[in-house]
């Protein structure tokens, strides 16, 4: 396990924990595993409930944890000090109570600590790439729609504007079934606590000045720029929209100071193709569960059919 970078180092910061106590009601209580003398520890954020129970807020894709050793680099000392720290953050998961899951950022590669606790771990995947990104490494089809969109007049440009940021989200919230429950008075609020080094949002806008395609990216200075939310109309969809959007969004993204990007998850089947038509690299991380009664419940029973299976009743 080695020693974890700054990447994701914005989704600890005061005023980001600030937010989302505002926005979902949670309490944000900043903690450490160091065992004594101090050579290794294990400290991050985790939210509570009003019963103190843990809860990852909503439209945070990482719980912020950060790994650090001042001792040997040997791989076999560096994963026993992970294995110690990680097991006392499982330990302490487990006599708070996680309800749902929380998601440990792609840093962290070995989630075995939390397995040995009684936790279930499932993989899941983003993209990730190097900035400035080199618009080379994506497809021919998405340079085609970028070229699309710009010959039908549509425009890239930044934005403070919190009411058609929501307006593109609620218009693709309602398309798929979801909802990003941020409204504008909260996305306001936002843009009033980090500066623009730290929050862009952006826009597209069609020929008649529309704004058809919005999003916010999140950014660690020297760190990694998280795609956070971002939403378009249907209609422009079509017409490369949301190929111009990124494209001016990772161009953008390339001046602020970050090093790397995260396109904020790739497990939706309906949009992974178009996400790894940017040629980035797919990248795991580990989301992390509290088995409840009735998961026990069915995990005993599957494995009771696996174990003594019905007789064929046509045998």
């Amino acid at each position: 396990m080695d020693d974890q970078s700054r990447h994701y180092e914005l989704l600890s910061d005061d005023r980001w924990l600030e937010w989302n106590a505002r926005t979902w009601g949670l309490r944000p209580q900043r903690v450490a595993y160091e065992p004594d003398g101090g050579e290794f520890k294990l400290s991050g954020v985790l939210y509570t409930d009003k019963r103190g129970r843990v809860r990852m807020p909503r439209l945070n894709p990482y719980v912020p944890f950060r790994f650090e050793s001042s001792g040997a680099r040997r791989p076999e000392r560096m994963s026993r000090q992970w294995a110690t720290v990680a097991g006392l953050l499982a330990k302490d998961l487990a006599a708070r109570k996680t309800i749902g899951q929380i998601a440990l950022p792609p840093e962290f590669t070995d989630a075995r600590p939390f397995q040995w606790q009684g936790f279930t771990v499932e993989v899941r995947y983003t993209y990730t790439a190097a900035l400035p990104y080199a618009i080379e490494s994506a497809s021919q089809a998405v340079r085609k729609n970028i070229n699309k969109a710009v010959r039908e007049g549509f425009q890239f440009e930044s934005t403070e504007s919190a009411a058609e940021i929501v307006k593109c989200l609620q218009s693709t919230a309602n398309r798929k079934g979801f909802g990003y429950h941020v409204d504008t008075e909260s996305l306001k609020d936002l843009f009033g606590l980090l500066n623009a080094d730290e929050c862009r949002a952006h826009v597209v806008r069609d020929a008649t000045g529309t704004v058809v395609s919005a999003g916010v990216r999140l950014i660690t200075v020297g760190g990694t720029a998280l795609d956070w939310v971002q939403g378009t109309e249907l209609e422009a969809l079509k017409r490369g929209a949301a190929q111009l959007m990124y494209r001016g969004a990772l161009d953008d993204l390339g001046t602020t100071g970050a090093i790397s990007f995260d396109y904020g998850g790739a497990n939706i089947q309906s949009v992974t193709a178009a996400k790894a038509a940017w040629g980035m690299t797919l990248t795991p991380y580990f989301v992390l569960g509290q088995p409840d009664a009735r998961h026990l419940y069915k995990s005993a029973r599957g494995a009771t059919k696996r174990l003594f299976p019905r007789p064929n009743a046509q045998a």
